[in-house]
Formats: structure tokens, sequence, C-alpha cells
């Protein structure tokens, strides 16, 4: 069962899944694999508050302080900026990209989502935390703004689509380019996205036009998914009965060639029909003899 939970952050109700979406793909090539601890495949959530701070902000600061102690390392890390900074919560609807704490995702990549081969979305990333792996261009997580629209076209979609893309000019130690999504099949998200849909829009931002409309929809969806078993179940019965009559027929044919036969076409049938037990006993009566 899809679950929603309610979280308060910043004085915010923030509603996710428990369990996110797993789309059973990592972003590590065969050699990082090797050297990286219990790696995570990436999810997809929805949340609806995203802690935001201006991390372009932080790195130009980070980058602008040459202060160093008596032993001339840095004084201050990006860390301790991003830390130090004004953090806001912003309200809305995001898709949320996560790989955990493998850190692997590039904090520029951008999302294709193709919605019933008809509906094409290019998602650029709202925001991503200051990663944790080699700078920060890498990320455990991207933030990417969707509308109402998106949302509800993901909720009754019945194929989707997602591609994962980074600048030419970065390939995060070729990891995304050899385990990045193209054209991924996500289309069980659907179903996430239904609940989101249902269980946070409508519920607490819905007016009751919206209500009514997703009312009416979900009622159409029920009636199709409902007509679509009927009809694969008058396949599959028909199927078998034809299954059954095909059977029926051979062992008429069977019975009939049997009969008509004389005693040496009885046991050429034997013979024809019963090869492979035949082909068994010669062995046993062979390596008898030979004993």
């Amino acid at each position: 069962m899809i679950q929603l939970t309610e979280t308060v952050i910043g004085e915010k109700s923030c509603f996710k899944f428990y369990k996110p979406f797993d789309t059973k793909k990592m972003f590590l090539s065969s050699e990082n694999k090797k050297w990286v601890r219990n790696p995570q495949t990436a999810t997809l959530n929805i949340v609806n508050v995203v802690e935001y701070y201006d991390l372009k902000q932080c790195i130009k600061d980070y980058e602008d302080d040459d202060e160093k102690d008596e032993d001339e390392y840095y004084v201050r890390s990006l860390e301790d900026y991003v830390n130090a900074t004004e953090h806001t919560y912003k309200e809305g609807l995001f898709l949320l990209l996560s790989d955990d704490t493998n850190c692997f995702l590039l904090s520029d990549a951008k999302l294709h989502l193709v919605i019933d081969g008809k509906k094409n979305y290019e998602l650029q990333g709202f925001f991503s935390p200051a990663g944790t792996r080699g700078g920060y261009n890498f990320t455990t997580a991207i933030f990417f703004q969707i509308t109402p629209s998106i949302l509800k076209s993901l909720a009754f979609a019945s194929s989707i689509k997602l591609s994962y893309e980074v600048p030419d000019d970065k390939t995060a130690d070729n990891s995304s380019e050899k385990s990045g999504f193209n054209n991924l099949d996500i289309s069980r998200f659907s179903k996430f996205a239904n609940a989101y849909y249902e269980g946070y829009y409508i519920e607490h931002l819905g007016t009751p036009e919206e209500k009514a409309t997703y009312e009416r929809e979900c009622q159409i969806k029920k009636e199709e998914n409902m007509r679509k078993a009927e009809e694969a179940k008058a396949r599959r019965v028909a199927e078998e009965a034809e299954a059954a009559t095909r059977k029926a027929k051979e062992l008429a044919e069977r019975k009939a060639e049997w009969e008509a036969a004389d005693p040496v076409g009885k046991l050429t049938l034997l013979l024809k029909r019963h090869w492979k037990w035949v082909i068994v006993l010669l062995f046993i009566l062979y390596f008898i003899a030979i004993w």
C-alpha cells in the first residue's frame, strides 16, 4: 500500500511517500561499485516543501575566502557557509530524485518526462543541496518543480518514460553516462502520483470543482480497468475452451487410429507415441546385459 507521511519542516507540513518509488537503477559505473559500500538505487518521491538556501552564494563566499590557519589549511569549509546561511522553506510541488547517500547525482542534471508518448516535459533542477563527494558538483538529491497539471498527467498516465541528462562536459566519472536514465520505463510510478494527487493535492488544495472532476475521472478509470479485466477474462476463457476442444479432438483421432490398426500397426503406434520410454528401456536392458 502506498502511504503518505506528514512531517513538519519549518512550521510547514511536508507530505511525501513513506517508501519512495524505486527506479531500480544506479548512477554508479561498474568501476565505482567496487569501492562504494552498499550502493543504493535511485528513488523518486513527491514533496510539497523544500528546505532551501542560496547554494550559489555559499559557493562564491567559500571560494573567495582565503583565510588559513597556521598549518595552511582553510579555516572554513563549504559546509560552514551552508550551515551559517539563511534557510527558507519553499512550498509547491516537487519531484525528488535521490540516490540516498551515494552522492552520484550531478547538481545541474535535467529530467525529461514523456507521458503516454504525447506529453513531453523538460524539468530543470529547482534546488539541490551541497554534495559530499568530489566537491559541490555532486549531490544526493535534486528537487524538480512540477505543476498540478504535470502531477495530474502522471496520476492518470498509462505510460511514463524518464530520462536523466547532464551537460556534455560533465559525465560524473562516466557514471551518469554509463548508468544514467534514458527512456526508463517508470509507468508503475503512476500509482504513486495518483496516491499523492488524491492524498495531498485534492485533499488539501483542490477546489470543489477539482474534487468532483477527480471523482468522475476515477470512476471512468475504474470502469475502464473493469472492462479491460473482463475482456482479458473472456479471452482467457475462450483460449482455454479452444485448447480443451483441440485436445479432445486429438484424443478422438488417436483413439480412432488405434482402433483401426492391425496388431503390427498397433505396435508401430506404440513405438511412435512412446519412443522416449522405448529408448530408456533399451538403455536399461543394455546395461543389464553388459553387467
